[in-house]
């Protein structure tokens, strides 16, 4: 229910206010006047709103607010100021963390202090309280922790400084702003309400790469705060009769407060949280979570490049997810000492380039396999889950098929000549009324069926050899459902072709089959975010609500920009070929967009200190956790990916038999 009424509550801020330029600019003005949390106050507010949404319908200027101007564009604007006042935190620096608070988190976690960083924020709070002007320092604060928990106040005061030293870095916004404002030769101050002491913020400013900050004036210094407006008469009485504006990130403090002194003012979103409502609301532990989020806001909101919402897709949906998918495969890897990792096409295609740039323990390779040639391999031991995945699947299909045409996509086009044994005709339609009489001919026909499949069995085979030799355990890497990559192999290396070697097999998540456990639990197949064993809720929340388009919308986050593989063939001097189905070129760019994105946060993510990146585990709710969030909002899935060309079949299928994502979105009632 919270986050329902987040979302709603931001919605209703986002339309009414925050959209267009003008009535946000007047909203926070008159906020500035009555800022009060009472109901009074509130009221007014509201009142004010409907004034002014009512006047921009009436004058016909409703514009969608704008994209933050660039760096250069606003060191342009600032040029008829004499001085440009910063706000420091969240503005010209950013943490690594989501949320200030969350540098306590770190804390805790690094010095296995119990409730640490609860205590902290509750010892701030309290020395507030205590405050005459409500300002304080660091002091202050450890005086009660000291009293409470009895820890070295010198050492955890100092502990703290070195975690923000650890933690802050430049904005690379402001970075650039800065430096064009140096060539003009601007006088630059920072402002800022902290507990920080001014030698350690100016230390931060510096560590962080900044310089040509003339002066700093810290709230607890001063025993004024920008909340007050105190501190901004300060700052006024040292720059005496000069042209001054001030640009911050808290809509309270930094913009209405500052305008109500008498400063101009230029807001600049905080990354995390636009107008105070959190960027990404979606849940995941405390340390990964907020690292996780500290990362994609950062990169994604600070402003200084564009980005394509597939690019974002890819970050946000399958960076995280990636990463997680790796570091579990070398823990399979250690466990089960594997000798060799096979990532499948086409799902494994990023994944190995993600394992390959930042987590490479184990020799690998990148395999064309797909499920069409897997259920040609396994159809000798497994017919009957051949006849469903290519056609009882079909039965469920608004767009019926022809016999001739299914038998020819499924590649048994010499069955046509035997439908008429079966009471069959070629042009009629695939309807559960000829169903049993196709099964007949299945099942009638297997032994020719199996003996065609042999030249598949032996041309994978044939492929895969000088990949595996000298193995004794090798380790198939798909996403998922039901790893039937990993059982063809397995059964042509293992049972077929009597190999010295064991197959194991790694999903993303797996459906609800009860089979699934047999395996899990004999410790052959290895499920990372969820399955029937683990994690049920992820389970439940994947195959129970739109299972199908759940599966779709994992699947092209990690496709690979080719088309799906069908099997290897012999060419004319005996050379082994790769066959492949429908070249989807349409989703190319949208794919490149998407792994780019996977790969920067990767990229970013790896980058994370020593210090940190031992602590966080992603466990599959983490890594799940952002798309949950996005797979919950059809309308924004449809937009992106409703021209995603696309077949829920595998098959030899030309351009008519390829559907869009949007269609399927539609079938499914998805949106």
């Amino acid at each position: 229910m919270s986050r329902f009424v987040s979302d709603l509550k931001y919605k209703l801020k986002y339309h009414l206010i925050l959209k267009n330029e003008y009535i946000k600019e007047k909203y926070w003005e008159y906020y500035a006047e009555y800022p009060g949390t009472g109901l009074g106050d509130k009221a007014k507010r509201l009142n004010k709103i409907m004034q002014l949404n009512y006047e921009c319908r009436k004058n016909n200027y409703m514009e969608e607010k704008g994209a933050l101007l660039t760096p250069e564009e606003l060191a342009e604007l600032l040029e008829t100021y004499d001085v440009i006042s910063f706000d420091i935190f969240d503005t010209l620096l950013l943490r690594q963390v989501e949320k200030p608070t969350d540098v306590f988190s770190f804390m805790e976690a690094k010095y296995s202090l119990p409730r640490f960083c609860h205590l902290r924020m509750r010892a701030e709070a309290e020395a507030r309280k205590k405050s005459p002007m409500g300002e304080v320092d660091l002091n202050d604060i450890y005086d009660l922790l000291e009293k409470w928990i009895g820890i070295d106040k010198a050492l955890w005061m100092e502990r703290e400084i070195e975690a923000e030293k650890k933690l802050c870095y430049a904005n690379p916004y402001m970075k650039i702003l800065i430096e064009k404002l140096k060539t003009k030769q601007k006088r630059m101050i920072a402002v800022s309400d902290m507990y920080l002491k001014r030698d350690v913020i100016c230390d931060l400013l510096t560590f962080a790469g900044y310089d040509g900050i003339e002066e700093v004036f810290v709230s607890n210094e001063y025993q004024m705060s920008k909340g007050n407006g105190k501190l901004y008469d300060v700052v006024k009485k040292y720059v005496g009769n000069k042209r001054v504006i001030h640009i911050g990130d808290n809509i309270v403090s930094d913009y209405a407060g500052a305008k109500k002194q008498g400063l101009d003012t230029w807001h600049y979103p905080n990354v995390n949280a636009r107008y105070g409502i959190p960027n990404l609301l979606y849940g995941m532990t405390r340390l990964t979570g907020t690292f996780t989020k500290g990362i994609l806001n950062a990169y994604l909101n600070n402003g200084t490049n564009s980005y394509t919402p597939y690019f974002e897709y890819g970050m946000v949906n399958g960076g995280l997810l990636a990463c997680g998918y790796c570091e579990f495969l070398n823990k399979v890897v250690k466990e089960k000492n594997v000798d060799k990792i096979l990532f499948v096409a086409r799902d494994g295609f990023i994944i190995k380039k993600v394992y390959d740039s930042y987590y490479h323990e184990c020799d690998n390779d990148y395999i064309l396999f797909s499920r069409f040639c897997s259920e040609q391999i396994l159809f000798e031991k497994y017919a009957e889950d051949y006849i469903h995945h290519n056609f009882y699947y079909r039965l469920g299909m608004e767009q019926k098929t022809s016999l001739e045409q299914i038998l020819k996509e499924t590649d048994l086009e010499f069955l046509i000549e035997k439908l008429s044994d079966y009471g069959l005709r070629k042009e009629e339609l695939y309807t559960s009324e000829n169903n049993d009489k196709v099964v007949s001919l299945i099942y009638g026909e297997k032994e020719r069926i199996i003996e065609y499949f042999k030249s598949t069995q032996e041309n994978m085979y044939e492929y895969l050899r000088p990949m595996i030799q000298g193995c004794r355990k090798i380790l198939v890497v798909d996403m998922g459902w039901y790893g039937t990559g990993g059982l063809a192999i397995k059964f042509l290396l293992e049972e077929k072709y009597g190999q010295d070697i064991e197959v194991l097999s790694a999903l993303v998540g797996t459906n609800e089959d009860a089979s699934l456990e047999g395996r899990i639990a004999a410790g052959k197949l290895h499920p990372y975010a969820y399955s029937p064993v683990h994690n049920l809720y992820l389970l439940h929340w994947h195959t129970r609500h739109q299972y199908n388009v759940h599966n779709l919308l994992i699947e092209l986050l990690f496709s690979a920009p080719s088309p799906s593989f069908l099997k290897f063939e012999r060419s004319e001097d005996g050379e082994l070929q790769p066959r492949f189905s429908y070249d989807e070129k349409e989703n190319y760019d949208m794919i490149y967009e998407m792994h780019d994105g996977i790969l920067t946060f990767a990229r970013l993510y790896n980058a994370l200190d020593e210090d940190i990146k031992p602590m966080l585990q992603i466990n599959g709710g983490d890594a799940y956790a952002a798309f949950m969030c996005t797979a919950d909002n059809p309308s924004k899935c449809y937009e992106l990916f409703k021209d995603y060309k696309i077949s829920q079949l595998s098959g030899i299928f030309g351009s008519k038999s390829i559907t869009t994502m949007g269609q399927i979105m539609k079938e499914d009632h998805y949106i």
